[in-house]
């Protein structure tokens, strides 16, 4: 099923590339036809309604060897095509003409531009894993739902348990999707000896992934949706009603892995708390990765909300002092991020530009403030799990930036850059590598960067002379750009799945590794 195209989302910031060859310090990608009309895989799915199904990768059904597939659908590149007048000469004549036209090479979005005689071709050797799927309505906030199948899983077909929430054209129409996805295989590609990780099941690829989903009703369109860490089933939403609400999706995930046993718990689509005091619309929203059940939220208005957990496990519930929000901001607050380490200390992103540290105890006033963090608007923010003294943080200017907690000051991040077209919708660290991040934008691209990686002025200098073949005018930082999806709102690392990111966007969602990863 198509997603509605009726839908128009109105937000403060959450409006809503791909192939070359690569050493550790070149990018690699590959592109997307944004015009695809691939062939289906049919998940199996038991809500009619969500009707979430898998898309075709459009990946061949054979081991591809140095050489690029040509298929209208799918990820590509750019590659010179016969032009018209040769069609009336011979095949070998049309096969030298391939040959000397058929030129790959690497696309650079807003660098480059696509003749009338070029179109995009998909390379399989840009990614180990990619999936897509679309729903009924537009998920433009979703949470990655931490399993019990272990942590560090390398090994393929990967499983995963995800929870999104829709923008639909009425209210009562929303829902929250919970989603078990199973059977993700691998791109079929050749493969070398070194690739261990990948050896053992390497003949079996491009099996059809499965896709179960369970649905939990929704009044309003969900703007933010988060799974608390310690406690996978408890998920809060925020909801442009201007509610912020938390639902325990225990039963309903259990679902996903069969019937429920006789004299289970009931399924129930009540949320078990709910918070009305903030007024106003937000997007805001963080669990506390350090102190169980804590939460905060903010929202359009400019004030954040504390929630603290009450009672046990069994009837959670929580306390809110809404006469004495976390004042500051002049500005809507855009993002929301807990320290991973410290119990009381959380970040605040605004539209006044500033990026502020707080510590629950104090609420009227911020511990660290930049005012002017960027240009424009502070869109997004990513606390590294790894490393707990490095923020980073997009904006609407375009750029991302990572910052040095002990040297929190304005204009001295560690890193700048400003690759992106269009402001950035969504940063996110990578939890198994300390320098990775992944970044998304408004200009329909996510990029890889690795922070760690410095430029190899020999090989630049070998690049530029034309000794061999490569970028000259990329950051050397730049791992990989995956594109192919229109208005992308939010990207997650799996916190399980080393290098599989998910992102969704305004026509569904992306599950993919880069090859690089």
């Amino acid at each position: 099923m198509q997603l509605a195209n009726n839908n128009k989302k109105k937000s403060s910031k959450r409006k809503g590339t791909n192939s070359s060859n690569s050493s550790n310090t070149k990018i690699r990608s590959s592109l997307t036809n944004n015009n695809s009309n691939g062939n289906s895989n049919n998940g199996n799915s038991n809500t009619s309604k969500t009707d979430l199904k898998f898309e075709d990768g459009g990946f061949p059904d054979i081991i591809v060897e140095d050489e690029v597939v040509n298929n209208d659908n799918e990820f590509a590149m750019p590659q010179k095509m016969p032009s018209a007048n040769n069609n009336n000469k011979s095949d070998n004549n049309n096969n030298d003409n391939n040959d000397n036209n058929n030129t790959t090479r690497v696309y650079r979005p807003g660098k480059d531009s696509m003749g009338e005689d070029e179109k995009l071709d998909f390379d399989p050797t840009a990614y180990k894993l990619y999936h897509s799927m679309t729903a009924s309505w537009p998920c433009l906030t979703f949470d990655i739902v931490r399993d019990r199948l272990g942590v560090g899983r390398k090994r393929f077909p990967v499983t995963m348990y995800m929870a999104a929430g829709t923008q639909a054209d009425k209210p009562e129409n929303n829902e929250i999707i919970l989603m078990k996805l199973s059977d993700l295989h691998k791109v079929q590609r050749e493969y070398d000896e070194e690739d261990e990780e990948d050896s053992d099941d390497a003949d079996d690829l491009d099996e059809d992934p499965i896709l179960i989903s369970k649905s939990i009703k929704h009044i309003g369109g969900v703007n933010r949706l988060r799974s608390m860490p310690q406690s996978p089933n408890i998920i809060s939403t925020w909801s442009d009603t201007g509610a912020v609400h938390i639902y325990d999706a225990e039963v309903q995930l259990k679902s996903l892995d069969g019937p429920a046993l006789p004299g289970s718990k009931q399924a129930s689509e009540m949320p078990i708390y709910t918070f009305s005091g903030h007024g106003q619309e937000g997007y805001a929203m963080d669990w506390s990765k350090a102190h169980p059940g804590r939460l905060i939220t903010g929202d359009c208005n400019r004030n954040i909300h504390l929630f603290e957990p009450v009672g046990n496990a069994n009837a959670p519930s929580w306390s809110i002092n809404s006469s004495t929000p976390f004042s500051g901001h002049t500005a809507s607050v855009e993002d929301l991020q807990w320290s991973p380490t410290e119990k009381t200390v959380f970040a605040s992103c605004s539209m006044d530009r500033s990026i502020r540290i707080w510590d629950t105890r104090q609420h009227d006033k911020s511990q660290l403030v930049v005012q002017e963090a960027h240009d424009q608007d502070v869109n997004v923010l990513s606390w590294n799990s790894l490393v707990g003294f490095l923020l980073a943080s997009g904006g609407d200017d375009g750029a991302f930036k990572v910052w040095d907690l002990r040297n929190f000051k304005a204009d001295t991040p560690v890193a700048h850059f400003k690759y992106h077209l269009a402001p950035i919708t969504s940063v996110e660290w990578s939890p198994t590598e300390d320098s990775v991040v992944a970044v998304s934008g408004a200009d329909d691209q996510v990029s890889i960067w690795d922070m760690s990686l410095e430029e190899d002025r020999e090989e630049q200098g070998m690049i530029q002379s034309g000794q061999i073949e490569g970028i000259d005018d990329l950051p050397p930082q730049l791992l990989f750009v995956h594109q192919g999806q229109r208005d992308i709102k939010e990207i997650h690392f799996h916190p399980q799945v080393p290098g599989v990111i998910v992102s969704t966007a305004g026509d569904g969602f992306n599950v993919f590794r880069s090859c690089n990863m």
